[in-house]
């Protein structure tokens, strides 16, 4: 008896599976284009990480400049 297999984000029907296939369903499976959507949905994270990582360091290294012309300025006590 074969088991109707839907994806699990959009409900499509995507395939009837065998009897040997059944053992091996987890019921997270998904359709190629849903796969593909996420896919996606990876690269767009790491396009906002990446963003963020050079805001971070801009102003890291803002804050790092006004720090050394603060030490331009120490006067030794005598």
């Amino acid at each position: 008896m074969a088991i109707k297999i839907f994806c699990n984000y959009c409900q499509k029907f995507v395939k009837n599976a065998t009897p040997k296939e059944i053992k091996d369903l987890t019921g997270t499976e998904i359709c190629s284009d849903c796969s593909a959507h996420v896919r996606g949905l990876f690269d767009e994270v790491d396009t906002v990480a990446k963003r963020g990582i050079v805001r971070i360091e801009r102003a890291r290294d803002d804050v790092k400049a006004k720090l050394e012309e603060s030490l331009r300025h120490v006067i030794k006590g005598g």
